[in-house]
């Protein structure tokens, strides 16, 4: 069998997809699914995460309400732990992984019993592992790095994969039930899935954490044994269970019976890939590749950890022959470390072809793994090599051995590796290598705290070397500082030191420029404020040097961490010294300096958008309401209404800032038209600011309030029986502040944004005042899709929206839908009298008179007998009930009769029995004085009353 294998796949990842198809994905559009797979393609195959993640995002805003939009939050899930695997950039991969983990957590809290939200337990448990794996190599960096984070690393990898047994657990226990069953294919692939990365993760877990090895190892062999005796070992997942089970040998250093399983799974899967009675095809067939590759990589290790490195020769030489003959190209991941592996090997056979040969190949695959794992062990084996054929071994080589000592914190031998390398360099070398040699030997000696060495190799680089790469001479010139730094605080700063102090200072400012101090207490002051220690923060940006690259920028953050640490005096008192620096000769910038002149013009955005919003803070009383200033609103206005002019094209993201300061402040100087001005122009801005939401809330509040008070003072007006036309002007008020906060409301309803289920129904109730029926359905159906499965809003959704919903439905006369509706609403609340009535009128219709006087019949569902049946038994107590203050004769009283008499009268067209009810209901009804009452006590709705009992007279 022959088969080229192009699409390289992912451990349990590719295994998910052999074993599950996404129902989503099954439900998709043919226009979805295809855009799927091409950013999906996007992400994988060329690496463009950060594109296909905005196309994926596009995608979720344009499909926010569609059937599809789950499936869109799985793509997102899929796009994103692609980058984790991915993207080369080690900080890039922690912030997806970050990402990956956060999301998926959102997705299951969301969504919790919808289906999605099982298959994102499983992408959570994946990247769980993944996340984990990737720790556990960051504290091998950090050990040179910055070996203070190892502890913090450690703790991290061991909670990552703690979440990721507790996410199984949980899956596990929701889907055994319905798995067992053994009726639904994927559903019982996932929970044995699961089960897997369950076995996995404690076993990685075990790895990580020593102390604690032997009892998780123990339960990652139960898991793992449990597994493949239920799913049985001829199947691709009790394969990969054994598989997962033999490195459980290797974890607790059984090298012996790891290499006898490792090899027993190698012969099981060449067999399966070289069977003519069993045909492995695509994705299938790349899975069991590289489930080979990786028994391949434990098998080598594991041999020549046991001293055996012929067998380990003839192992990679059985491996590329069967990758040959497979057509496979060799997985990065495995390909390189089986080679280094190799190369370790040949090293040791003493043969010096095999030697030169071994250095070439430990130099191609540091070179290819220079920050990772594969690239230490490849270090680790120049050095190894320089030991016993020294004539083979350039300072290039010298310096890479010296540095993976020092990555694995053995720095007595780093310092005496690097001293070798600096004199092994030739000329060619000195140009590119002398200047980093001195540096990572100033590194090592700093590392054991003999700061003064390490201040004298680097300065002594940074002299020599003038002309090496820009980028080079600052690193070098920072950790000069730092040297310098930590040698003034060793020798408690001894003034026999105060000259070198000076000398290094200036040869930093040469070569590093006051950048390297200055970026130092710059990016620490950025760390505090991301930590939210607005103290500590101001006190880091107060030492950025003047004259510095970052000091301008530094008083603007300067006086924004005093703002947040409430200590506003002092961030005016910094406000002012810049403005005061700005009118000396000192503030005079270069002509040719234009990134310089671009961050003045930043920094004096920050600075009048601080100075602003303090007194903003002020106005509104910060964190203590009860301090609050009206009387300082106009100079919020004052501040930053100009501040587009000025600072718009500087700061954007600070005049979103001040758009939402402006609006909250005229909302409060009840100026709704103006708020309503700036939050039109924060929309133009950024149509996707986070800010937009609460301000939106906000503003709708306030025109809610509006309307509240307009329609306190209608009533009034009208229950004292007041003047027509006063009574008609309070209505047209009423009606206009309805239909301005309406208005808002429906613009707040088609924004891409997280709605708030308040302002929507608040909207729904102004649309149903104003029988807007259209605009009331729309906000209904729309709080139905977004709030009918959330726990926390169901019930209301269920007794009241869907009323609503059913009653715009019943106008529309889409009287079918409508009943649905409305008998969902009387199932949440039987005592719901008024969705009864509303039910009654879908079923058996009603009479209205339009706009010229005529009576038209609406026919309902045609079920008046029915409607009659429910109107008298069910609604009839409620309606005519003394206690909400109905007395015979009132309006509600005669309502009552004719909505009865309309169902009776309309009933008796197909059932004669009707016929006396609809009599004696008409006679109760005009039993007194003939309906005089009716036209001379309730108005217009009595003579419309009126008019229909004498239109359908008996």
């Amino acid at each position: 069998m022959t088969q080229r294998f192009v699409q390289r796949s992912h451990g349990l990842a590719a295994l998910a997809t052999l074993l599950l198809l996404s129902p989503a994905l099954a439900a998709q559009t043919g226009r979805i699914q295809r855009d799927a797979e091409f950013l999906r393609g996007l992400a994988k195959d060329l690496g463009f995460v950060s594109l296909a993640q905005d196309e994926v995002e596009r995608l979720k805003q344009t499909f926010k309400d569609s059937p599809d939009f789950k499936s869109l939050v799985e793509l997102d899930l899929d796009v994103t732990l692609i980058g984790a695997r991915r993207v080369p950039d080690r900080e890039a991969r922690r912030t997806l992984f970050k990402q990956v983990l956060e999301r998926a957590q959102e997705v299951v809290q969301r969504y919790a019993n919808d289906p999605v939200a099982e298959r994102a337990r499983g992408t959570l448990a994946e990247a769980c592992y993944e996340y984990g794996r990737f720790l556990v190599e960051e504290i091998a960096i950090a050990e040179i790095e910055n070996p203070d984070r190892i502890k913090t690393l450690e703790e991290e990898a061991a909670n990552v994969f703690r979440t990721g047994v507790d996410v199984c657990d949980t899956a596990m226990k929701e889907l055994r039930p319905r798995a067992k069953e053994g009726r639904d294919e994927k559903l019982t692939s996932e929970y044995y899935l699961l089960w897997l990365r369950k076995g996995i993760l404690l076993r990685e877990h075990g790895r990580a954490v020593k102390k604690d090895r032997p009892h998780l190892i123990e339960s990652a062999r139960n898991a793992l044994e449990e597994l493949v005796l239920e799913v049985g070992e001829e199947t691709a997942l009790g394969l990969r269970g054994l598989f997962e089970y033999s490195i459980c040998y290797e974890v607790v250093g059984d090298l012996d019976e790891a290499s006898r399983a490792y090899r027993d799974t190698i012969e099981a899967t060449f067999k399966a890939l070289t069977s003519d009675e069993v045909e492995l095809k695509g994705n299938l067939a790349t899975v069991v590749v590289e489930m080979m590759e990786e028994a391949y990589d434990h098998l080598t290790t594991s041999e020549l950890a046991q001293g055996k490195p012929d067998q380990v020769l003839l192992s990679v030489a059985e491996y590329r022959d069967r990758m040959k003959k497979l057509d496979a190209k060799f997985d990065d991941r495995w390909g390189d470390s089986i080679f280094i592996t190799e190369a370790r090997a040949m090293a040791e056979s003493g043969d010096p072809a095999k030697v030169a040969k071994a250095l070439e190949q430990a130099r191609e695959y540091n070179a290819r793994n220079a920050n990772n794992l594969i690239g230490q062990r490849a270090k680790q084996l120049i050095g190894d090599i320089l030991n016993t054929a020294k004539g083979v071994v350039s300072g290039a080589d010298l310096l890479e051995v010296a540095k993976g000592e020092a990555q694995a914190r053995r720095y007595e031998d780093a310092v005496a590796g690097f001293k070798r390398a600096i004199a092994s360099l030739t000329p060619a070398e000195e140009k590119t290598l002398g200047l980093v040699a001195w540096h990572q030997l100033g590194r090592a000696l700093a590392a054991q705290e003999r700061f003064l060495e390490a201040v004298l190799a680097i300065r002594t680089g940074l002299e020599k070397y003038t002309d090496a790469p820009e980028d080079v001479s600052s690193d070098a010139a920072e950790d000069l500082e730092r040297a310098m730094r930590n040698l003034r605080a060793q020798t408690k700063n001894d003034p026999y030191f105060d000259a070198l102090d000076k000398d290094m200072r200036q040869l930093a400012a040469t070569r590093g420029g006051k950048k390297s101090e200055a970026r130092l207490y710059w990016d620490q002051g950025l760390a505090r404020l991301a930590e939210r220690k607005w103290a500590e923060a101001a006190e880091l940006f107060a030492k950025v040097p003047a004259g510095s690259d970052y000091w301008e920028l530094s008083q603007s953050r300067l006086a924004s961490a005093l703002q947040r640490a409430e200590q506003l005096p002092k961030a005016r008192e910094a406000i002012t010294r810049y403005r005061e620096f700005l009118k000396t000769p000192l503030a005079r910038l270069p002509d040719n300096r234009k990134d310089l002149v671009d961050r003045r013009a930043r920094t004096v955005a920050e600075m009048d958008f601080l100075d602003g919003y303090m007194i903003y803070l002020e106005a509104f009383g910060g964190r203590q309401r009860d301090k609050r200033d009206p009387t300082r609103f106009p100079a919020v206005i004052s501040s930053l209404s100009d501040y587009k002019a000025r600072h718009g094209q500087v700061a954007p993201d600070l005049l979103a800032f001040a758009y939402d300061s402006l609006a909250r402040t005229y909302v409060e100087m009840g100026d709704i038209g103006k708020a309503e001005e700036m939050f039109n122009s924060l929309r133009q801005l950024d149509a996707k600011s986070t800010l937009i939401p609460a301000l939106a809330t906000r503003i709708y509040s306030a025109h809610e309030d509006r309307a509240k008070a307009a329609e306190v003072e209608f009533k009034g007006l009208r229950d004292k029986n007041a003047k027509p036309e006063e009574v008609k002007a309070a209505q047209g008020r009423l009606d206009q502040a309805r239909r301005a906060a309406l208005a808002l409301g429906v613009e707040y309803l088609r924004m891409p944004v997280e709605h708030q289920f308040e302002v929507l129904t608040l909207a729904m109730r102004q649309a149903e005042a104003l029988q807007s029926w259209d605009t009331m359905l729309e906000f209904g159906q729309k709080i139905i899709a977004e709030f009918g499965t959330d726990k926390t809003y169901k019930e209301r959704v269920d007794k009241f929206v869907k009323a609503s919903v059913g009653e715009a439905l019943l106008r529309q006369l889409r009287f079918r839908e409508a009943k649905d509706l409305l008998v969902d609403a009387e199932k949440a609340d039987p005592k719901n009298y008024p969705v009864k009535r509303l039910l009654c009128r879908a079923m058996g219709g009603w009479q209205e008179i339009d706009a010229r006087g005529s009576i038209v019949p609406v026919a309902g569902l045609g079920e008046a007998a029915e409607a009659y049946q429910k109107y008298w038994d069910e609604y009839r107590t409620y309606a005519l009930a003394t206690s909400r203050g109905v007395q015979p004769y009132s309006y509600e009283w005669y309502e009552f009769h004719w909505e009865c008499y309309h169902f009776a009268r309309e009933a008796a067209k197909k059932d004669s029995k009707f016929r006396d009810l609809a009599q004696r209901l008409y006679n109760i009804a005009r039993s007194t004085d003939e309906f005089a009452t009716l036209r001379t006590k309730f108005g217009l709705p009595g003579e419309t009353l009126y008019q229909l009992f004498m239109a359908n007279q008996p």
